[in-house]
């Protein structure tokens, strides 16, 4: 068990560092009800990482240190991020209809792109599923820096982030027209999302995004540290144990067994979290 930790280390490594970014972020967005535009710009970044392998079959069929998957997963990430925009700006009703359609046509998209290139299905299946024991050379280096980064950034300007998921909200978006906080963000989270659509699968990105956020939702009595903090720990122990679990057992999938041990072990921390709270209040 040593030995097959110390040959994926630098896997797991990237794995933890992409989730704790992840989870962090997905706080964010959740707050700010892009969850369902996530979600499209997450295909579309899966799309965009299938179009680019389509051009290079033939020429590199494993392609693990060409760059053009990611250029390409970026730029329709962003364009598909952008045009959304454009579309609900002046809607305050059916958002979510609007994300949910570019969701289903992208995933018609995907679908369809493994039909006409069909030497692409083991790619679509690690865009979709993942698997972090196959992460390596520029996938995992390009995931650790930008995930790297994005963790830095998120964690030292957390409380201007916070400040801005809180107003979103109740204010709207529009107050935070040509604030560098706004462009900040929406760049970290397309490149943080594509880099892990690109190296980890959707599943992974996804699951790291919503299910920590959406889990701690429930605690008694909310603290924003608290909650980040949670998340972050929920994250990282939950990619590790899941990892560690699929080496004893070979026949388990990484990334299905790790977003499993995250529901598991979210719903137990949470039991604990709200028992201490309700052994505080009952001895106040």
């Amino acid at each position: 068990m040593i030995e097959l930790l110390a040959l994926y280390q630098w896997a797991l490594f990237s794995g933890v560092l992409s989730a704790t970014a992840l989870a962090l972020l997905g706080s964010h967005l959740a707050s700010r009800d892009q969850s369902l535009q996530s979600l499209s710009v997450s295909q579309a970044a899966t799309v965009g990482v299938l179009l680019s392998a389509a051009l290079l079959v033939g020429h590199d069929a494993e392609h693990t240190d060409n760059l053009l998957p990611i250029i390409g997963g970026i730029i329709l990430a962003t364009t598909v991020f952008f045009f959304g925009e454009r579309l609900v700006a002046n809607r305050r009703t059916a958002k979510t209809s609007v994300f949910l359609v570019m969701f289903t046509v992208l995933l018609a998209l995907s679908y369809w792109i493994i039909s006409y290139f069909p030497a692409l299905e083991g790619h679509m299946a690690q865009a979709f599923f993942g698997d972090l024991v196959t992460l390596s050379g520029t996938a995992m280096w390009i995931s650790s820096v930008i995930s790297l980064l994005a963790l830095l950034l998120l964690l030292r300007y957390w409380n201007v982030f916070a400040n801005d998921s809180f107003n979103i909200p109740i204010i709207g978006v529009a107050y935070l027209n040509g604030k560098i906080s706004l462009y900040a963000f929406n760049a970290i989270s397309l490149l943080l999302i594509t880099s892990s659509i690109y190296s980890l699968g959707l599943l992974f990105t996804i699951a790291c995004l919503f299910l920590p956020t959406v889990i701690f939702s429930y605690v008694q009595q909310p603290s924003l540290r608290l909650h980040l903090l949670l998340v972050i720990i929920l994250a990282a122990v939950s990619t590790v144990c899941g990892f560690i679990m699929t080496l004893y057992f070979d026949r388990f999938p990484t990334v299905p067994t790790v977003v499993l041990v995250m529901l598991f072990l979210g719903l137990l921390l949470l039991m604990l979290v709200n028992l201490f709270y309700s052994k505080k209040n009952s001895c106040e």
